[in-house]
């Protein structure tokens, strides 16, 4: 299920295909913007497979309300990433 958040500051969108899985939701990042500085994926939270890069999230996401939620918090956290080259606490 592809869905788009719209950052709080209101500088981005991103896109994210969730995905049913067995072990829960999985937050796949479809569309970002571009990272202005490095970012390893330990450094910006995310993970890859043969379907894409996904939000790295060792808990279980059971459903789709709590994956939407991750989604938003990760894209908002990657947004001041983005403009400072810090995430926050």
């Amino acid at each position: 299920m592809i869905d788009y958040y719209k950052t709080q500051d209101n500088r981005a969108v991103y896109e994210f295909d969730f995905v049913e899985r067995p072990d829960g939701w999985r937050c796949y990042i479809r569309n970002q913007p571009a990272y202005s500085r490095p970012a390893e994926q330990s450094v910006a939270h995310w993970l890859q497979d043969v379907h894409g890069r996904y939000i790295c999230f060792t808990g279980r996401l059971g459903t789709l309300t709590e994956a939407r939620v991750l989604a938003a918090a990760w894209a908002d956290r990657t947004q001041v990433f983005i403009q400072t080259g810090r995430f926050p606490q």
